[in-house]
């Protein structure tokens, strides 16, 4: 029994400093693989020195992550960085804003246990699963369908192009059908006719047909040759030299005046005078006339036709005498105020009707 507890104790004691040994082995090979990374091994070139790629602020569009993804592996690649460890930290050290917020979540689930990141793979995976739209793929493949040649067909292969970078699986006779699908009639037929084999070529037969048209454009509207007007511009420049007094004698007259315009009698057609008919003091005094007599008729036809309801008030000037009445008028919904030297001619009865029954009321 006691050869057994010894033999047990041995053998704890061996493994025990197995597990240190290699512990402070992998301590050396971290440190022999940190030195390889900044040119210490004869057998490796030096570290090559390239700019850091731009922060991650956590934006949620597809092709701003696969191309942060994209050129952090080629800046890890290029600086020797080599270690899941060391890749996902000096990953990490790329992200900003929402980004930063979202791995030190990470950093506390991974210490309670509830999720696991051992490799840079699974961080590349992590990343894209949260801040990767959903549907994506799906929505590149839509904006694919619903590209149509609308503009100019140079704008077309741009946006096509642009595309096609959101969709790298997509078959490549895939591609070339889009691409000559959402073409015009008359540039599918010219794309359809070259038979382009790849998506590449029918680029090609686009570009060739854009440099085409821009150029049949420009000779539509190129001058053939420069004009001369028919000559006049020489003769316009010969007759500069001469002198100002032969141009006023070939001056071509237009528009004739008569010689015995200030001979000319002015007459009047309404009184026969020596004056304009808009001047003519009989007429303007006849208009005038005319003009009071229609105001006054038309003032009088409207005093007649209104009959007096009842005075309801008046209003005094300073010597205390009556100035207008305000007067309800029979139809009339609103009273309106009357000069009193016109309410006295036209309804003096009911005037003196009024005052009676105000001094009445007034002496009781």
């Amino acid at each position: 029994m006691a050869d057994l507890v010894a033999m047990h104790q041995s053998l704890t004691d061996t493994v025990t400093a197995l597990q240190t040994e290699v512990k402070e082995l992998q301590i050396k090979n971290r440190t022999l693989q940190r030195q390889i990374s900044v040119g210490g091994g004869d057998d490796r070139p030096a570290r090559v020195d390239v700019q850091r790629p731009s922060k991650y602020k956590g934006t949620r569009d597809s092709r701003e992550i696969d191309n942060f993804l994209f050129q952090v592996e080629y800046y890890l690649d290029l600086q020797g960085i080599v270690g899941d460890d060391l890749q996902i930290k000096t990953t990490a050290m790329l992200l900003e804003g929402d980004a930063v917020a979202w791995w030190r979540r990470k950093r506390l689930d991974i210490q309670k246990g509830i999720c696991t990141i051992d490799t840079f793979g699974d961080f590349q995976r992590e990343l894209k699963t949260y801040f990767m739209p959903p549907n994506a793929m799906r929505h590149a493949y839509r904006m694919v369908g619903e590209l149509k040649h609308t503009r100019s067909l140079r704008d077309y292969v741009w946006a096509y192009q642009r595309l096609m970078l959101d969709v790298p699986d997509m078959q490549e006779q895939d591609k070339l059908n889009w691409f000559i699908l959402g073409l015009q009639s008359w540039a599918q037929s010219e794309v359809e006719r070259s038979n382009p084999g790849t998506l590449e070529d029918a680029y090609v037969v686009a570009e060739r047909l854009a440099d085409t048209q821009r150029k049949s454009y420009t000779n539509a509207f190129k001058p053939s040759k420069k004009p001369d007007h028919g000559g006049k511009k020489d003769d316009r420049r010969e007759r500069k030299d001469e002198p100002s007094t032969q141009h006023q004698a070939e001056r071509r007259t237009f528009f004739h005046k008569s010689d015995n315009s200030q001979n000319r009698v002015t007459k009047c057609w309404f009184c026969d005078g020596n004056h304009l008919a808009k001047q003519c003091p009989k007429r303007i005094n006849r208009d005038n006339q005319a003009s009071s007599s229609r105001h006054s008729a038309n003032a009088a036809q409207r005093a007649a036709d209104r009959q007096l309801e009842e005075i309801l008030r008046y209003k005094t000037n300073y010597l205390g005498e009556p100035k207008k009445y305000q007067v309800k008028w029979i139809g009339e919904h609103n009273p309106t105020w009357e000069y009193a030297f016109r309410m006295k001619q036209r309804y003096p009865l009911e005037v003196k009707a009024y005052h009676d029954t105000a001094g009445a009321e007034d002496g009781a």
